[in-house]
């Protein structure tokens, strides 16, 4: 998740920073549910990892890093049938990715 505002920029220096939803499962920021059956997920993997709005919520492309230069571990992947000289290489996030403890204390300010 992309999340900005006045406490982001205050505490990271940035405009907007990148939350992976799995640091937020605590018990108290966010609760992890059982699904059943399959889940369809498309994500759009551009030359550069960019943010961009859809449906008034801003997201982030697909970062892959350096994937195509890791050929056994790329194989295993669901992009493993696209030729890997075709892949882009990312270099860095779009958005600054907060460590779990950065995640906790920005979702403790914000539900105070």
């Amino acid at each position: 998740m992309i999340v900005g505002g006045s406490d982001v920029e205050y505490t990271f220096g940035c405009d907007e920073v990148l939350i992976p939803a799995q640091l937020l499962i605590n018990g108290t920021a966010a609760i992890a549910q059982p699904v059943g059956g399959t889940t369809t997920y498309f994500q759009l993997l551009l030359p550069e990892n960019e943010a961009f709005v859809a449906s008034e919520l801003l997201l982030e492309s697909l970062f892959i890093g350096r994937l195509r230069r890791r050929k056994a571990i790329f194989k295993h992947t669901s992009l493993s049938a696209l030729p890997r000289n075709l892949l882009p290489e990312h270099a860095a996030t779009a958005s600054q990715v907060l460590r779990p403890y950065e995640a906790i204390t920005l979702a403790a300010m914000r539900a105070a």
